[in-house]
């Protein structure tokens, strides 16, 4: 009689196979009578996880994957170090990636990052793409078929998209127009808005930063003057260091 494989258990189950499988790893994120129903099932099929595999990812699981992409700048620098300092308190070791290439910055190459590590969880530093929310669902929908956890941080906000994955996001919209209004706080009229980037996404960073500005003047009774607003230097590289020393 051929051995029962995890989808056919799946199946009998009537969850998916990362439901199965975090359930005979003793995963914390399955519900506890799930579990014991995935386990009696297992039990009653004769279902026998594959030992090399399993002890594989169990050995992986005190090992989580930092993917960098896109310019190692200072802000990365300092939330790399206190992750690391975070994830050595827990237990935890750290392996660090970095895509430097934004064209490499895709669905394949984190999942063949994820795949090859066999990490317990990933944290993504670094915008996907450009700010392209539906290419992170794509992304997130993918590495959960292989079931690793994944955070997604400085990203734009996600929680409103098709994605899978958690997110920690910034609020530049509000950031922009609490700065403005500091601005307007100190007795100036006349602020400048610099780093605009050319393509007409309001997701990007840039555009809702430059929302946030307008809504700060508003706020404060100041007519927006778009000759106040400048461009980007380097077009491709707004939000690089080389552009904004240009």
């Amino acid at each position: 009689m051929a051995e029962m494989t995890i989808k056919e258990l799946a199946r009998i189950c009537g969850v998916a196979v990362s439901t199965v499988s975090r359930a005979m790893n003793d995963r914390s994120d399955v519900n506890p009578e799930t579990r014991a129903r995935i386990r009696a099932a297992a039990e009653q099929y004769g279902y026998v996880p594959n030992g090399s595999a399993r002890r594989l990812k169990i050995g992986s699981t005190k090992t989580i994957s930092v993917v960098i992409q896109g310019e190692f700048g200072q802000l990365l620098v300092e939330i790399l170090q206190l992750l690391e300092r975070s994830f050595t308190e827990a237990g935890f070791d750290t392996t660090i990636s970095h895509i430097a290439d934004p064209e490499h910055a895709n669905a394949g190459t984190v999942e063949r990052i994820v795949r090859e590590g066999k990490f317990g969880g990933v944290v993504f530093l670094g915008r996907y793409g450009s700010a392209d929310r539906e290419a992170s669902a794509q992304l997130s929908r993918r590495l959960a078929e292989i079931d690793v956890p994944m955070v997604f941080c400085t990203t734009a906000d996600y929680s409103g998209a098709a994605a899978l994955h958690s997110s920690i996001s910034v609020d530049d919209h509000a950031g922009a127009r609490d700065l403005t209004a500091h601005l307007v706080s100190l007795g100036h009229r006349r602020i400048g808005f610099i780093g605009a980037g050319a393509e007409p996404d309001r997701e990007h960073a840039w555009a809702l930063r430059l929302a946030g500005y307008q809504a700060g003047l508003h706020d404060a009774g100041i007519v927006f003057d778009d000759a106040l607003v400048i461009p980007s230097a380097l077009e491709e590289q707004t939000y690089t260091m080389r552009n904004g020393y240009e």
